[in-house]
């Protein structure tokens, strides 16, 4: 399986995200190997196998609103890091 995500490579990272349901079908486009874990009439519970993390941050941010990270921890605090720094460039 080629793990490479927006042409970033790095160990394998298992990735969980809440996905509003307006968006699952693109996302299984964008992510064909992620597999949906359960739905509800909102949101649907996927997790997708990475390599690394820096790809995988790139895009989170691609998808504003739609997409919550809910570990691995250490890339939910990246996008909570990266969005501090981003309201303090906007002066929010």
């Amino acid at each position: 399986m080629n793990t490479a995500f927006n042409m970033f490579n790095g160990n394998p990272v298992l990735v969980r995200l809440k996905v509003a349901n307006v968006t699952v079908e693109y996302i299984q486009r964008a992510l064909p190997e992620a597999r949906i874990i359960s739905e509800n009439t909102t949101h649907t519970l996927m997790e997708v196998i990475v390599a690394g993390e820096e790809g995988i941050l790139r895009w989170i941010f691609n998808q504003r609103q739609f997409v919550e990270v809910l570990s691995p921890q250490s890339l939910r605090e990246r996008v909570k890091d990266s969005i501090k720094e981003m309201v303090k460039l906007y002066d929010m």
